[in-house]
């Protein structure tokens, strides 16, 4: 285990450097207004980008990178989303940009079964859709781009947790925002079936979904201390929710016995990190994720983005590799400590 988190350590001084020197020249500078969207420039290339959650510190980051590229690529870029996790209000949203015929849909499904007809309509209409953050199912869409590995994302969490926890034998939990969300469950998935694999002696105890709400997450959270005292570790999959699960233990003064990972932006769990009441974080940087959409769906509408392609430029990112299944891969999962959450600001 140790040799995994020496590699880990390696990994996030490479990213942590990387994100330094982005932040000197070219890492797009905080925004806090977001669009509603709007009429379109008849005249450019028209990109709509379509979150999960619109105000999401997350997605407001996945904006930033997507306002960078735009910018690069001389393209009018739509951007927004449901306040409530909704995936009615999405597809609200999509039959309007289908309507308006534009170029290209980039979205984050917050259902990623419910979303399918519309996704293919749109491509029907000879529109460019992409999926990021989160997939949908039944390959409608022409890329997905993808954050990191599930592999990877799951073995990072589970290796997290059992490091803070100082052990590898005990009881823990499971608490996931939408387990209909693929990308969501794959990571699920994958952090229960390393857990299984390497380190036998862990005690599932079981799995919970929380929706994206943090106040639900917190009450989640704390009726599961009440059931299972026993508890000495708690995965959570989703940004949202972690900071509710995180608040839940420290507000039982257990911070110090449940080891407590999860999945958000170094903004949302800087000051947990601080405090004390977690040691990691593990993501990965939400502003290329927006910047990589934005270059993708861009050369997917305009063809030059081959279905043959195993490889995409993507500006200032360089190459992103394809995998068969048209993963466009931003590359491996990060992890935020006290000693580098400083050096990033998303």
């Amino acid at each position: 285990m140790k040799k995994v988190l020496a590699v880990l350590m390696a990994g996030i001084m490479i990213f942590s450097m990387a994100a330094c020197a982005k932040g000197e020249d070219s890492t797009p500078e905080a925004n806090t207004e977001e669009p509603t969207g709007g009429e379109s420039n008849d005249s450019t290339f028209t990109a709509a980008m379509v979150p999960q959650i619109k105000g999401n510190e997350y997605f407001t980051g996945c904006y930033e990178g997507a306002q960078k590229a735009a910018e690069e690529l001389d393209i009018d870029l739509i951007y927004d989303g449901p306040t409530d996790g909704r995936v009615d209000r999405q597809i609200e949203l999509i039959e309007t940009y289908i309507a308006d015929g534009v170029d290209a849909i980039i979205v984050s499904p917050n259902d990623s079964d419910t979303i399918v007809p519309t996704l293919q309509k749109a491509q029907d209409a000879g529109i460019a859709v992409l999926t990021f953050d989160v997939d949908a199912n039944d390959g409608a869409r022409d890329y997905f781009v993808n954050p990191a590995d599930a592999s990877l994302i799951g073995a990072q969490l589970i290796e997290c947790m059992v490091e803070e926890a100082g052990a590898d034998s005990f009881d823990y939990l499971v608490l996931c925002e939408s387990l209909s969300d693929a990308g969501q469950k794959a990571w699920t998935d994958a952090a229960m079936e390393y857990a299984a694999e390497k380190y036998p002696n862990l005690n599932f105890l079981e799995i919970k979904q929380c929706t994206q709400n943090q106040d639900q997450a917190y009450t989640t959270a704390k009726d599961l201390l009440k059931v299972y005292p026993e508890v000495k570790g708690i995965v959570t999959v989703g940004s949202v929710c972690f900071p509710g699960v995180i608040e839940a233990v420290r507000d039982a003064d257990l911070s110090d016995e449940i080891a407590v990972q999860g999945m958000a932006t170094p903004n949302e769990i800087r000051n947990y990190l601080e405090d004390g009441s977690i040691k990691y974080d593990v993501l990965w940087n939400p502003i290329n994720l927006g910047y990589a959409a934005i270059y993708a769906a861009y050369y997917t509408a305009d063809g030059s983005l081959t279905a043959d392609a195993s490889e995409v430029e993507c500006g200032e990112l360089g190459t992103m590799n394809i995998t068969e299944d048209k993963n466009i891969m931003l590359g491996e999962p990060a992890v935020f400590t006290l000693e580098n959450v400083g050096d990033f600001d998303f």
